[in-house]
C-alpha cells in the first residue's frame, strides 16, 4: 500500500516537489561518492595543412587560463542553465573571426550568431564579427552581447545587448530608448544578467550629440520591452558619470555599481547601488567606512529572490586607516553594510574577502584572504556564510603546501546548496604551493569536495585537466574552463577549452517527515477534487 502511494504522489506533484524533498535531505544523505558526471567538451582548435607547408587554424581559441572573477574580459565559463553551458571562444577560420557565442548541450555545442559581419578585409578581416553568451534563465533564454554592422557590413556601429530565443542562435536586439546611439548610429549597449521572470539588466552608453556621456544602468522589463533607463547617483564629473548592472533577482529588483561625486565635480568613489522593481530610483548602499580624503567604495555582486544583496567594500577603522576589502552583505529595503568576517588579517589588520554569490536560502559564498598566526599569507581561500551569520566557514581544500599554503575560490551557489569554484592541487616534487595546478571542484552542502577530474571517462579523448568551475545551475550543470593537451602531443601543445559537465547524484530517500507532509498534503488535494 505504502508503495501504491508513492506513484499516486508522483501522479500529483511535479517533479520539481520531489526534487525539492531531494535537496532538503541532500545535505543529510548524498555524499562524494554517490555523485557522478556527464561531461562536456567545447570544440577545440584545429591546425589544417591547406597547402604543403601552410598551416592554418581551424576551431575555437579560448581566452588564456587567467586568476580572475568568471566573466571578467571574457575569462572562463560565463553562465550555467538547465541543461546547458554558456561559454566565449575566438573563432578561427584561417584567420581569426572574432568572438563568438558558444552554447553547450547534452546533443553538441552550437555558436551564437553576431548582428552582421565584417564583409571589408582591412584592419579585420572579411568575416570578422563578435557575439558573447553572458547569462541564462531557467527556461533557456540567453542574453548577450553583439557587434552590430551596416547592412552591407562595411561599417561597425558598436556592441548591442542581444538575446536568443531558448535553442535558438538568431541574435535579437534588444530594443534602447532615444539618445543611446551618436548622430551616425554607433552605440554601446551589453547585457550582465536574466532574472528567472525574463527581466534582462545590462547597460548603454548614452550620447549628447557624437559625445559619450557615460554607461547607464539598464533594465529591460521583458525582452520585447525598450530598456528602461536606471537612475544614477547624484553628481557628475567632467566626463559625465556611470553606473552599470550585475544582477536581477525575480521581483526585477536590480544592483550594481555606479561612481559619485561631489559638488565640485571630483570623484568621491564608487557606491553599490539598488533600483527597486518597478522604480527607476537608485539608492546607494552603505559602506565600511572612508578614506582620509572622503573617499570610499563598495561594489554589490549578487542580489537573491528574498531581495538580500552580497557584495564587496573597502574599509576604513575610525581614524580612516585602511583596513582592507571586505565581503558585506545588505538586508531586503536596508542599506547599512553588514561586514561579513574574513578569515584571518595580517599583522597591521588588513585582510581581504569578497561575497560573490548568495542563494534563496541566504548562504552566500566568495572568498577570504587567509594568514597564519605569525601574519605571513597562507593564500586566498574559498568561504561560505551562512544565512544571519557573519562567520566565515572555510571550504575544504585539495591539497596545501609544506607550510599551510593553499587557495581556492568559490564563485557560484545553486538552490542545494552546491558550491562551484577552484582549488589548487600542489606539486609533488616538492609540495611547494608555487607548483601547483588549479582543478575545478564542487563543494557538497555537507562540506565534502569532490575534484571534477575524478569524474571524467578515460574515454573523452586528449588529457582534459578541469581547472576552474564558475557556475553551477539549480539542475547540477556546472560550467568552466579546462586545459586541454591534445592526444599524443606533449603539454607544449596544451591550451584552453571551455567545459561543461551534468553532475548526476541519487536522489535520497524521502525522510519519514518529508513523506508525511506529502502525504497530508495529497489527501487535502483528493479531499478538494471530490468536493468539487
Amino acid at each position: 500500500m505504502f508503495s501504491s502511494s508513492r506513484h499516486q504522489f508522483v501522479g500529483i506533484f511535479t517533479a520539481a516537489s520531489l526534487l525539492a524533498v531531494a535537496a532538503s535531505s541532500a545535505q543529510a544523505t548524498i555524499s562524494a561518492a554517490d555523485i557522478s558526471g556527464i561531461f562536456y567538451g567545447a570544440p577545440g582548435l584545429d591546425i589544417v595543412e591547406v597547402t604543403p607547408g601552410d598551416f592554418e587554424p581551424v576551431g575555437y581559441v579560448y581566452p588564456s587560463m587567467v586568476y580572475t572573477l568568471p566573466g571578467v574580459f571574457g575569462a572562463g565559463g560565463q553562465a550555467s542553465g538547465a541543461g546547458m553551458g554558456l561559454g566565449t571562444a575566438q573563432l578561427a577560420n584561417g584567420a581569426l573571426l572574432g568572438q563568438r557565442g558558444l552554447v553547450m548541450t547534452s546533443t553538441g555545442t552550437y555558436q551564437l550568431d553576431t548582428l552582421g559581419t565584417n564583409s571589408v578585409a582591412g584592419w579585420s578581416p572579411a568575416g570578422y564579427g563578435f557575439s558573447s553568451a553572458v547569462a541564462v534563465n531557467a527556461s533557456g533564454l540567453i542574453v548577450g552581447n553583439s557587434d552590430l554592422y551596416s547592412a552591407d557590413g562595411t561599417q561597425n556601429l558598436g556592441g548591442r545587448a542581444v538575446y536568443y530565443e531558448p535553442k535558438s542562435s538568431v541574435a535579437h536586439q534588444l530594443a534602447l530608448p532615444s539618445g543611446y546611439t551618436d548622430t551616425h548610429g554607433y552605440g554601446i549597449s551589453g547585457t550582465n544578467a536574466v532574472s528567472s521572470t525574463g527581466v534582462i539588466v545590462g547597460y548603454a552608453n548614452s550620447f549628447n550629440g557624437d559625445t559619450a556621456t557615460g554607461l547607464q544602468a539598464m533594465r529591460w522589463n521583458s525582452k520585447t520591452s525598450t530598456g528602461q533607463v536606471l537612475d544614477k547617483l547624484p553628481g557628475t564629473g567632467e566626463y559625465g558619470s556611470s553606473t552599470i548592472t550585475a544582477a536581477v533577482n525575480a521581483k526585477g529588483t536590480t544592483v550594481g555599481t555606479g561612481n559619485t561625486f561631489d559638488s565640485n565635480g571630483q570623484l568621491l568613489g564608487y557606491s553599490a547601488i539598488r533600483w527597486d522593481a518597478n522604480t527607476t530610483h537608485a539608492t546607494a548602499l552603505g559602506n565600511l567606512g572612508t578614506a582620509p580624503d572622503g573617499t570610499y567604495s563598495s561594489s554589490a555582486a549578487a542580489i537573491n529572490n528574498a531581495g538580500t544583496i552580497v557584495g564587496q567594500s573597502s574599509k576604513y577603522d575610525a581614524d580612516s586607516n585602511y583596513q582592507g576589502e571586505r565581503a558585506v552583505r545588505w538586508a531586503a529595503n536596508a542599506t547599512a553594510p553588514v561586514e561579513l568576517h574574513s578569515l584571518s588579517a595580517d599583522a597591521s589588520g588588513i585582510s581581504f574577502s569578497a561575497a560573490l554569490a548568495i542563494n534563496d536560502a541566504g548562504t552566500a559564498v566568495g572568498m577570504s584572504q587567509k594568514y597564519a598566526s605569525d601574519g605571513s599569507d597562507l593564500g586566498m581561500r574559498a568561504v561560505s556564510w551562512a544565512a544571519g551569520s557573519v562567520e566565515p566557514t572555510e571550504l575544504k581544500l585539495l591539497s596545501s603546501g609544506s607550510n599551510g599554503e593553499s587557495f581556492s575560490y568559490a564563485f557560484s551557489i545553486n538552490a542545494s546548496g552546491f558550491i562551484a569554484g577552484t582549488a589548487n592541487v600542489v606539486g609533488s616534487a616538492d609540495n611547494s604551493f608555487y607548483d601547483a595546478d588549479s582543478h575545478a571542484v564542487v563543494w557538497t552542502p555537507g562540506g565534502e569536495v569532490i575534484d571534477l577530474n575524478t569524474l571524467l571517462s578515460p574515454s573523452t579523448g586528449g588529457e582534459w585537466t578541469l581547472e576552474s568551475a564558475y557556475s553551477i545551475s539549480d539542475s547540477g550543470w556546472v560550467t568552466g574552463m579546462a586545459l586541454y593537451q591534445p592526444a599524443g602531443e606533449s603539454s607544449d601543445y596544451a591550451y584552453a577549452r571551455l567545459f561543461s559537465m551534468q553532475l548526476m547524484m541519487p536522489v535520497p530517500e524521502p525522510t519519514t517527515t518529508a513523506m508525511l507532509a506529502l502525504g497530508l498534503a495529497a489527501l487535502a488535494l483528493l479531499r478538494r477534487r471530490r468536493q468539487r
